[in-house]
């Protein structure tokens, strides 16, 4: 389990969010859920959202806060005080320790925004832009991340390759997506 794929390098202060278990993942997403009222995540927000990490992590409150303070800094790479509730946690659940199929499902559900059980080409070019700014921000890679022309073109590819039709109303289900990225 956990880090499968390739060897990135993380900050330092993203290191100690590596390899949660999907427990953790999954209760970040709830707090996010149910106390979260934009999608854009100021720091009080993202510190009330990151408090269920403190056991899985094994820090008592105040110093999960602190951590989190520095996690903040670095998604906040523009400096205007917030952060993108969702590229956090679909950046969160890469750099997870769950298997690399739950990742997925767990991007492509915080991404259904229908909740229909598929997604639009425009959903699907959104979590691929928002999950790899993440993780170029978390990781030595900076702000090297895709266009999202480039990550528009990786979605639609996606539906060439499961022999769907691309237009904005077109939709992939996870099955289809996950057979697409091979």
């Amino acid at each position: 389990m956990g880090q499968k794929i390739g060897k990135a390098s993380f900050e330092e202060d993203a290191k100690p969010f590596c390899n949660l278990p999907a427990p953790a993942i999954n209760a970040v997403w709830t707090a996010f859920n149910l106390s979260a009222e934009a999608w854009g995540l100021r720091e009080a927000a993202f510190l009330e959202v990151c408090a269920p990490l403190a056991p899985h992590m094994g820090l008592d409150p105040a110093a999960l806060q602190e951590k989190a303070a520095a996690l903040f800094i670095l998604l906040d790479d523009d400096v205007n005080g917030v952060v993108d509730a969702l590229e956090f946690m679909a950046t969160l659940a890469m750099m997870s320790a769950m298997e690399v199929s739950d990742k997925l499902r767990f991007v492509y559900t915080a991404y259904d925004f229908s909740e229909c059980g598929s997604l639009l080409v425009d959903e699907i070019t959104l979590a691929i832009k928002s999950t790899v700014s993440g993780l170029c921000k978390l990781t030595k890679l900076g702000s090297n991340a895709p266009t999202v022309k480039a990550c528009e073109t990786m979605a639609r590819l996606a539906f060439v390759a499961n022999g769907a039709q691309v237009n904005v109303h077109a939709t992939l289900d996870h099955r289809s997506l996950r057979r697409s990225l091979g």
